[in-house]
């Protein structure tokens, strides 16, 4: 049914595939940027932790 003002329903569905690619992507690179700060994090506690453990005999 069309109602005047209203836009086709093959536009809306064509908005919300392209909203919902776009949130995906976002939600993709945050789990990314998070699992990079993790590898890291854990890269940096490993170069850190022989010279403290040496101190402690």
């Amino acid at each position: 049914m069309f109602v005047a003002g209203s836009p086709p329903v093959r536009e809306t569905v064509a908005v919300q595939l392209a909203a919902l690619t776009s949130t995906l992507a976002a939600v993709r690179l945050s789990l990314h940027v998070l699992a990079a700060t993790v590898w890291v994090g854990g890269q940096i506690v490993v170069a850190g932790l022989p010279p403290t453990v040496r101190a402690l005999g």
